[in-house]
């Protein structure tokens, strides 16, 4: 037997074991182990972005989508979004870089960074946010008249972006309905048929009547004439 392909084969598979046993129990904390025995784990840093809208009913909430079924918003109405960044690592994070890129027909009107009006974007940072810390921003934005015409229904979608001092990035979207007013269009009424109404024929009382006229004082006067004799 070869000692030493042995203790070298011991050594190997011991270390591999030892290993693999604090791979498993270092879990997700991306610990290193040490020669000699012992381990050495970086800081986890980690963040959240969570992107919401706020409904347009009267003191209404912030929620994550508005879609055709919910309450929907109308042309020239003012809209808010809510950006909220959390630090769900072990480290504080240094810098912070949200940007967050307005959809057609909406335009920026206040809230937290600089809008860029050429690509739509509104850009801000977050500076020093320590672990657990949570950041919100809100700004406002207005529906245009814009929106394609003879669409009774327009959904847009807001998309947030926010990306560390490391590279890492996180993103979420929100979207909002708007409802347009659609002018029907009126239907031009049936002409109307009427009946013709028959006329009915008026006698003549022109001259050739005057005759016939002159013969009722004459037909009078024989009725009283005739119940005189039967009186007597």
């Amino acid at each position: 037997m070869n000692i030493h392909k042995t203790l070298t084969t011991l050594f190997v598979t011991g270390a591999f074991l030892t290993t693999v046993g604090n791979s498993f129990a270092a879990g997700s904390s991306q610990c290193q182990i040490v020669y000699g025995g012992g381990e050495v784990c970086e800081d986890k840093i980690q963040f959240t972005l969570d992107k919401r809208v706020l409904t347009p009913t009267k003191g209404g909430d912030f929620v994550d989508n508005l879609t055709l079924n919910d309450a929907r918003f109308e042309i020239g109405n003012t809209a808010s979004f809510k950006i909220i960044v959390k630090n769900t690592g072990d480290k504080k994070i240094d810098t912070l870089t949200v940007v967050d890129t307005l959809p057609q027909h909406l335009n920026f009107v206040s809230g937290a960074g600089t809008y860029n009006s050429n690509n739509r974007t509104i850009t801000y940072t977050i500076n020093n946010l320590d672990k657990g810390q949570v950041n919100e921003q809100v700004f406002t934005v207005t529906i245009t008249n814009s929106l394609p015409a003879n669409q009774g229904i327009v959904c847009l979608t807001n998309h947030a972006k926010a990306t560390d001092n490391n590279g890492i990035t996180a993103s979420d979207t929100a979207g909002l309905c708007v409802q347009q007013g659609v002018t029907p269009v009126q239907p031009t009424p049936a002409p109307q048929i009427f009946n013709k109404v028959p006329v009915k024929n008026i006698p003549n009382t022109g001259p050739e009547m005057l005759p016939l006229l002159g013969l009722i004082p004459l037909g009078v006067t024989g009725l009283i004439l005739r119940r005189k004799s039967t009186i007597n």
